[in-house]
């Protein structure tokens, strides 16, 4: 097991994002986790990557607590997160967006080195012949890439991917597939949010599902869309997408 969430609650004020969720992902697990607009999901990863500090609850990285640690003490356990909204320096070029996070984690590797790790993860994406264009003059499926790219400069054990597949062209929805699927072989574990359900079915061997911040369902894409409450969620009256 790499990653034990135990009775995970985050509240604002009254309302109860997430509420006393427990999960639990084995190494080199694709879990994904699904349900409509508001139901936690993107609350869930905050939590896990220590941008929100939890209400109650417990969250265990290879059997060490990590619920009290800052962002940048997570992701030097080796947790990397990707954002709906990517997140860059936009007005540094796309090898730049990848020099601050691997100058900040790589202090005793040589400057050949850091430009070897860029050079690959950027032709991994298919960004290498961008590296000296500005961020924000990326179209959007770039930027996804960018940020996923950014990610993996820390050789993650764990990733957290949040709507990777959202507004991105199909040639790049395919290049962040064999992305996931090729890092994945190399040992890496994923946590992806997602509304698309084929990308969740082609990627994913376990589903979790939220409503209202409670997790109602686990099991196979399959196995889940059959569940009535599932149904409910998506198609009832408390429909909300």
């Amino acid at each position: 097991m790499i990653l034990d969430v135990r009775n995970l609650t985050k509240r604002f004020g009254e309302l109860i994002a997430v509420n006393n969720v427990s999960l639990t992902v084995n190494k080199g697990e694709v879990l994904g986790i699904i349900g409509p607009n508001g139901s936690g999901k993107t609350t869930l990863l905050n939590l896990i990557s220590g941008i929100y500090e939890k209400s109650n609850g417990e969250i265990y990285l290879k059997g060490e607590r990590i619920d009290h640690l800052m962002p940048n003490e997570i992701a030097l356990k080796g947790v990397a997160r990707t954002f709906q909204i990517p997140k860059l320096f936009r007005n540094m070029t796309v090898k730049e967006n990848l020099l601050v996070p691997a100058k900040a984690l790589f202090k005793s590797h040589n400057y050949y080195e850091v430009e070897k790790r860029i050079s690959e993860l950027l032709r991994f994406v298919g960004l290498e012949s961008l590296k000296n264009e500005f961020a924000k003059n990326l179209s959007g499926g770039q930027q996804k890439l960018l940020e996923i790219a950014r990610a993996f400069i820390i050789n993650p054990i764990l990733a957290l991917l949040d709507e990777p597949f959202a507004g991105v062209s199909p040639i790049i929805k395919d290049t962040i597939f064999s992305t996931i699927k090729a890092m994945n072989k190399n040992g890496v574990t994923f946590i992806i949010v997602s509304h698309e359900m084929p990308s969740i079915a082609y990627l994913c061997n376990r589903v979790i599902v939220l409503d209202s911040g409670i997790k109602i369902a686990e099991g196979t894409l399959e196995e889940v869309a059959k569940d009535v409450r599932v149904i409910e969620a998506y198609m009832g009256a408390k429909r909300r997408i």
